[in-house]
């Protein structure tokens, strides 16, 4: 009877059966499967009956399986619960940073609650080469060269990208956590807001610079920056921002000392008219920048989290990043294909979930062009701190997935 029920979640089908199935039947499947398997050996011999080229009877292309967004998150995060979610090492993390919950860890603390000191911040190679040799063992081998691979090979084959994580990833998955706010961070992003707000200061003869956060969550980031006192610079009035509703499913506590308004972004752009503009992992898919542009206050916004291809807000809108064509580290029937891992949601509820324009985001250019945010007057730079962040997705031979992203309005001549 489980097999039946895991092949109905796995199986290929059509983006709209895809669609309802992961809306209305995988949920509850991946829910049962997470209270009946006990150990990273059940969830294994769960898998390989099914998947494992080599192993199973009938396995499934492992192709379909790259598209299932549903089943790739589901299972990344039961492997992490299995392989991690007894570890001593995590219990203590857990039990230390409930001393930091209304204030940040410094990253020399984070590094040694969770073992990251060998992490690599500045990677010069590949983050998916291991994903890379698995792809080619399994299309040039037909399976026979799969012989040797473990949960870790397969999993990595489809995209799970769990090779080189550990209790640090599964903390941030627990906690909904996108980006570990370290106090290194946050010290060094308000010594640059400092720096531009002196000079829209002196520019525009302001005692008082506004400084937005959009999507703020619990306004744990704007409450650290708000913190911090320098005499005799211009004052900076923070305000944090966020409709509420990814706090609420989430259940997350009240950050103490924070308030923050309860405005979606548009709203809070026309109602605070911000000089300066904060966003930390603006949702996957959509764009808050042309609203952002479009407000004449803003001389400046910072965008934090993945770029261009990656995990936030819409590759072409955001990020001016064209998308790139028959990409190696796909399965060779998905490379060219559009519609494989393109950021659309996986689920009704989601989609419900999107702002109203979130729809028409979906298509990119497929030739070079200039980016909108050049079109609207602005330049883009990063910042030199993006060697202090943690993301959820960071590993240990690749710890450099988020970064800091400033846009500039550029002065008329």
């Amino acid at each position: 009877m489980d097999a039946y029920f895991f092949r109905r979640c796995v199986n290929p089908m059509g983006r709209w059966r895809r669609f309802w199935t992961d809306s209305f039947y995988s949920p509850s499947m991946y829910m049962y499967f997470d209270g009946k398997l006990k150990s990273e050996k059940e969830l294994e011999e769960l898998l390989f009956r099914d998947l494992h080229p080599a192993k199973a009877k009938d396995p499934i292309e492992l192709h379909h399986l790259e598209k299932n967004i549903r089943f790739t998150s589901w299972v990344r995060n039961a492997y992490m619960q299995k392989k991690f979610g007894n570890s001593e090492i995590l219990k203590k993390a857990e039990k230390d940073l409930k001393m930091y919950a209304d204030r940040l860890p410094s990253l020399d603390e984070v590094n040694s609650l969770f073992k990251l000191r060998n992490w690599n911040r500045k990677p010069k190679g590949s983050e998916n080469s291991l994903q890379l040799r698995l792809i080619q063992e399994y299309e040039n081998g037909s399976g026979t060269k799969c012989e040797s691979w473990g949960l870790e090979e397969l999993l990595e084959s489809i995209g799970c990208c769990i090779h080189g994580m550990n209790e640090f990833n599964l903390y941030c998955e627990r906690n909904f956590v996108y980006e570990f706010f370290t106090s290194d961070y946050a010290n060094a992003l308000h010594k640059h807001l400092l720096q531009v707000s002196r000079s829209i200061a002196t520019k525009e003869g302001k005692s008082t610079v506004t400084i937005l956060e959009i999507g703020a969550g619990t306004g744990k980031l704007t409450n650290y920056l708000n913190s911090i006192r320098v005499k005799n610079d211009p004052a900076l009035k923070f305000v944090a921002t966020d409709t509420g509703t990814w706090a609420a499913k989430h259940k997350y506590k009240r950050v103490n000392g924070v308030s923050v308004e309860k405005y979606d972004y548009k709203t809070a752009l026309e109602k605070f008219q911000p000089d300066i503009v904060l966003c930390s992992w603006m949702p996957l898919g959509e764009d808050w920048t042309q609203e952002i542009r479009n407000t004449q206050s803003v001389k400046e916004y910072i965008l934090i989290g993945e770029i261009d291809d990656g995990c936030c807000g819409h590759p072409w809108r955001t990020w001016g990043h064209v998308n790139a064509t028959n990409n190696m580290y796909k399965f060779a029937k998905n490379k060219g294909n559009d519609s494989v891992n393109d950021g659309k949601s996986v689920d009704i509820f989601h989609w419900m979930g999107r702002s109203k324009e979130a729809k028409q985001y979906e298509q990119s250019p497929t030739t070079q062009t200039a980016p909108l945010y050049a079109k609207d007057g602005f330049s883009r730079v990063e910042l030199p701190i993006s060697h202090l962040q943690l993301s959820r997705y960071d590993r240990q031979h690749y710890a450099a997935n988020s970064h800091t992203i400033r846009f500039t309005r550029r002065e008329k001549k």
